[in-house]
């Protein structure tokens, strides 16, 4: 998938727009337009809404130009089981010491049941926070890969080495192709975090997320 900020050079170019007379339509610094087409910033909500608004279209409408399709979400029965290993902050990267161990030993285990995973190694996490909201909401429970190959876009768990106070936290994944990733969030009013590769000692796809149908039971999904 396209970074946001290449889209928006490339809106900007099709509509024969300079940097100056977009950042007067929509109400910012041209020098705020240049951070944004650099990928050195993503637009907070309101901003966001404004340059969809700019270009004729809906949120939803720039959206789909950039951002990965959202996971599809299944139910799962009671008969195969994945560990819940941790608790995945999506937002600021959390100490992982307090939020359980990555050990392959659930303190809860859900069913891959329906999922269409087939990898042995498949384990889950829960939500923590809002950056990847609307898409993946606190409290819901996703499950990871750790043999699909990963791309651009994809939604990660990540667990950070000893460097980075062994913290873990859920994004989407952009490789810079210079030894670093960036680290993104769907929720718009979170900076990426740009990450040495080296720091990275686990990143799993996530390909599938499992909808709680019983909200008063903590541990059914």
């Amino acid at each position: 998938m396209p970074a946001f900020g290449d889209i928006l050079k490339e809106l900007r170019h099709k509509a024969g727009w300079k940097q100056e007379y977009l950042a007067e339509k929509v109400g910012i610094a041209r020098e705020h337009v240049a951070r944004l087409e650099a990928q050195k910033n993503l637009p907070q909500q309101g901003t966001y809404r404004r340059i969809a608004e700019a270009f004729g279209l809906t949120v939803e409408e720039l959206d789909g130009l950039w951002r990965a399709s959202r996971i599809e979400q299944y139910r799962a029965t009671l008969d195969r089981k994945a560990p819940v290993i941790n608790r995945a902050p999506a937002g600021h990267a959390a100490d992982y010491s307090e939020l359980d161990g990555d050990n392959g030993i659930g303190r809860d285990y859900v069913s891959v049941i329906g999922t269409g995973i087939d990898d042995p190694l498949v384990f889950a996490f829960e939500v923590v926070g809002d950056s990847m909201l609307p898409a993946f909401a606190p409290g819901e429970v996703c499950l990871c890969s750790p043999n699909t190959p990963i791309e651009d876009g994809d939604a990660v768990y990540v667990r950070f080495s000893p460097e980075r106070d062994s913290e873990c936290t859920f994004k989407r994944v952009y490789d810079l192709q210079d030894g670093r990733v960036e680290l993104r969030a769907d929720n718009t009013i979170y900076k990426p975090m740009i990450v040495p590769k080296e720091h990275i000692v686990r990143m799993s796809y996530v390909a599938a997320k499992i909808t709680r149908f019983d909200k008063k039971k903590r541990g059914a999904f």
